[in-house]
C-alpha cells in the first residue's frame, strides 16, 4: 500500500506540475502576441530573417514564467529540504539571463555586454555546483579547472540555443525533444525524482509556447527565450556529467543537446576558415545565412518540413544518447566506433559548405607548399618517419621489442640512401603520374632488398642472442618490405588524390543551386576535362555555373554516372529531360555531332532560348592570345 501510495504520488507530480506550467505557457504566450508589439518588441523582416512580415518577438518570456510558476508549486508543495539547492540551481542563474533576453530583444545589446552577463550566469552555476568533485583516470580535478571548463559549457550551450532559434518553432521543438532526452537518461542513471519533474515542467512551457510558434509562427520567443532555455540544457548537461569523468559520461549530454552543438561548430569551423581565406571577411561572432536550417530551406523551400526535418535530427542524436546510456557498462569500443561512423554520415550530409571552405584553404596551402617547394624539404623527414614506424610494428610483431639501435640503423640507412640517389626527391607529387609511382615503388623494393641482405648477413651482430629461422626472416623482411610500400606510397598518394580530386569532388557537390543550371553533352573525354574546368579551385569560389547532368546519344550509359553526373537521357529526349530537370545552357563536348542530333539540339535550344555552346581545345598564337586578355 505505502508502495502505490508513493507511486501514485509522484505520478501526480509528474502529470500536475507540468499541466499548470502547459496552462500558464498558453494563457501567456496569448497575452504576449497582442502585448509585446505594444511595447517595441517586434521582428522585422530582411537580412537574415526568413519571415516576410513583421512579428512579435521577446515571446520566451512566456516560456520562462510558465516554468517559474510550475516550479514555484512544485516547491512549495513536493520538493524536500535536501532537493531545493535542485531548485536554486535552476532558478536563481535564469533570472539574470531571462532581463538580459528582454533588455537585448527591445535593445539589440552589444555582444560584449551579453558576454559579460552570460559570464556572471556561468559563475552563479559553478557556485551552486561548488560542491561536486570530478576526477579524471583518477586524478581529482582542482577548481581552477573545473570552474573554467563549466564557463565555458554554459556560454557555449546559451549561444548553441541562441544560433538555432531562426526558424518558425524549431528552438522550441528541439527544446521539447531534447527534455525528453535528458528525461530518460536522468530515469536511467537514478538521478533524483525532482530533476525529472523539473525537465517535465520545462517540457510543458515549451509546448504552451510552441502552440503559437510553429509555422506560420504568431511570435518568435527572442533572445529571452533561447539563452533561457540554453541555460536550462547546459545545468542538465552537466548534471548529467559524472563524477569520475569519462568520454561517455561526456558524449551522453553533447548527444542529447545534439542539433545546437551541431550548428554552433559548424558555424565556428565555416567562419573560421572563410576568415584565413579572406582577412577582410566576417568574424566567428558575425552572423550568416548557411546555419543548418538555412541550407535545409534552401532545398525544402518550407519552414514547416525544415523544422519537422530537424525535429528528426535531434530525436536521433537523443535516441543514440539513450543507447549509450543503456550500454554504458558493456561494449564500450563498439559504441564509440557507430558514433564515429554515424558522426561521419552527418558531417558528410549537413557540413559541405564548410568541407568546401576548409578544402580551398587547403588547397591554398598546397600551393604555398608547392610554391616554396616545401616538398623537397618535407618528403625526407616523412620517409624517415615511415621507414622507422615500419621497423618497429616489424620487431615488435616479431620480436616483442620497440627499439633496437643496430636494428633501425641496418634496416632504414640503405633504403633511405637508395631514395635520396635516385632522385625522388626531386618529383612534385602533387603534379606526379603513373611513371613516378612506379619508380618510387621500385626504389623502395631495391633499398629494402638492399636493407634485408645487410640484416641477414650482420644478424649476429645486429641482435646478439636472438636467434632466427630462415623461414621467421623471410616473413620479417616480407612484412619490412610491404609496410615501406604501404606507408610511403600512401602518403604520396594521399597528396596527390587531395590535390586533383578531393577538392573538385567538394566543390561538386556544394555547388547545389548554380545561377547557370548546365547540361553537358557527351560524357567522353572533353566532358571531364570541362568537369575538371568548371569545379577547379583555381576558379572564382562564387562560380556562376553548375552541371545537372548529361545527354548522351549512347543508349547503354542511360542512368549510369559519368564523371560524377548522372546520364539524364539523349538527344531525342530533350523535351523530358528540360520538363524535369530546367536548365539554362547546352555544353557540347563531342568531336563529331551527327546531322540529326545537330538539327535537334538547335531547334530545341532556339525554342527554348536556351544557350548552346561547344567546348573546344585549339592552339593559338602566343601574341594573339596576349592581345585579346588585353
Amino acid at each position: 500500500m505505502n508502495y502505490l501510495i508513493s507511486f501514485f504520488k509522484q505520478f501526480g507530480s509528474f502529470v500536475s506540475y507540468p499541466l499548470i506550467a502547459l496552462v500558464v505557457s498558453l494563457f501567456l504566450t496569448k497575452i504576449c502576441i497582442r502585448v509585446l508589439p505594444l511595447l517595441g518588441y517586434v521582428d522585422e523582416p530582411g537580412g537574415r530573417h526568413i519571415h516576410k512580415h513583421a512579428t512579435p518577438r521577446g515571446g520566451g518570456i512566456a516560456i520562462a514564467a510558465a516554468f517559474l510558476c510550475g516550479m514555484t508549486f512544485f516547491l512549495f508543495d513536493y520538493i524536500s529540504p535536501d532537493e531545493k539547492f535542485l531548485f536554486l540551481l535552476y532558478v536563481v542563474p535564469a533570472i539574470p539571463i531571462i532581463i538580459l533576453g528582454l533588455f537585448d530583444d527591445r535593445l539589440n545589446l552589444k555582444s560584449w555586454l551579453k558576454l559579460i552577463v552570460q559570464i556572471g550566469v556561468a559563475l552563479l552555476v559553478c557556485f551552486f555546483l561548488r560542491n561536486r568533485e570530478y576526477s579524471l583516470f583518477n586524478w581529482h580535478l582542482p577548481f581552477y579547472i573545473v570552474w573554467p571548463c563549466m564557463i565555458v559549457w554554459v556560454i557555449i550551450i546559451i549561444n548553441a540555443y541562441n544560433l538555432i532559434d531562426g526558424l518558425d518553432g524549431l528552438a522550441a521543438g528541439v527544446s521539447v525533444i531534447s527534455s525528453i532526452g535528458f528525461i530518460i537518461c536522468f530515469a536511467l542513471l537514478g538521478q533524483p525524482s525532482c530533476s525529472l519533474v523539473i525537465l517535465a515542467i520545462l517540457v510543458a512551457a515549451c509546448l504552451g509556447f510552441l502552440r503559437y510558434n510553429f509555422h506560420p509562427a504568431k511570435l518568435f520567443m527572442g533572445d529571452t527565450g533561447s539563452t533561457f532555455l540554453g541555460l536550462m540544457f547546459a545545468i542538465s548537461g552537466l548534471l548529467l556529467i559524472p563524477h569520475q569523468v569519462s568520454l561517455r559520461g561526456c558524449l551522453i549530454p553533447l548527444l542529447i543537446i545534439g542539433v545546437p552543438l551541431f550548428d554552433v561548430a559548424l558555424a565556428i569551423w565555416r567562419r573560421s576558415m572563410r576568415k584565413v581565406l579572406n582577412p577582410d571577411a566576417s568574424g566567428i561572432m558575425d552572423g550568416d545565412k548557411d546555419h543548418l536550417h538555412h541550407r535545409i530551406y534552401r532545398k525544402t523551400h518550407s519552414q514547416r518540413l525544415t523544422a519537422l526535418f530537424i525535429y528528426i535530427l535531434e530525436a536521433i542524436f537523443s535516441v543514440a544518447a539513450i543507447l549509450l546510456t543503456l550500454f554504458r557498462n558493456s561494449e564500450p569500443g563498439f559504441s564509440y566506433i557507430v558514433l564515429l561512423v554515424a558522426f561521419l554520415i552527418v558531417i558528410r550530409q549537413f557540413a559541405m559548405i564548410e568541407l568546401f571552405t576548409s578544402a580551398r584553404v587547403i588547397q591554398n596551402s598546397f600551393l604555398k607548399f608547392e610554391k616554396n617547394n616545401y616538398n623537397n624539404l618535407i618528403h625526407p623527414f616523412s620517409d624517415f618517419v615511415m621507414i622507422c614506424l615500419s621497423v618497429m610494428i616489424v620487431s615488435f610483431l616479431m620480436f616483442r621489442t620497440v627499439f633496437c639501435f643496430k636494428l633501425f640503423i641496418c634496416a632504414m640507412a640503405p633504403v633511405f640512401i637508395t631514395m635520396l640517389l635516385s632522385q625522388t626527391y626531386r618529383i612534385c607529387w602533387m603534379r606526379s603520374g603513373l611513371s613516378n609511382y612506379f619508380h618510387l615503388g621500385c626504389m623502395i623494393l631495391l633499398g629494402s632488398l638492399i636493407s634485408v641482405i645487410i640484416m641477414f648477413a650482420l644478424w649476429d651482430r645486429i641482435m646478439p642472442g636472438c636467434k632466427i629461422s630462415t623461414r621467421n626472416y623471410a616473413v620479417f623482411a616480407l612484412l619490412f618490405t610491404l609496410l615501406n610500400m604501404s606507408f610511403i606510397l600512401s602518403e604520396r598518394f594521399l597528396l596527390h588524390y587531395i590535390e586533383n580530386f578531393w577538392f573538385g569532388a567538394v566543390s561538386l557537390q556544394n555547388n547545389t543551386a548554380p545561377l547557370v543550371r548546365v547540361v553537358v553533352y557527351g560524357g567522353g573525354i572533353l566532358c571531364r576535362i570541362y568537369v575538371n574546368y568548371l569545379y577547379s579551385s583555381v576558379l572564382p569560389e562564387k562560380n556562376q555555373e553548375g552541371i545537372i547532368g548529361i545527354i548522351d546519344d549512347d543508349k547503354s550509359l542511360r542512368g549510369f554516372a559519368l564523371h560524377g553526373f548522372k546520364v539524364l537521357g539523349s538527344t531525342n529526349e530533350l523535351e523530358a529531360v528540360y520538363r524535369t530537370h530546367k536548365f539554362d545552357k547546352i555544353v557540347v563536348t563531342v568531336h563529331d555531332v551527327s546531322v540529326a542530333s545537330h538539327e535537334k539540339l538547335l531547334a530545341f535550344c532556339k525554342e527554348k532560348n536556351i544557350q548552346l555552346v561547344k567546348l573546344n581545345l585549339v592552339q593559338i598564337p602566343y601574341e594573339k592570345a596576349v592581345q585579346s586578355n588585353v
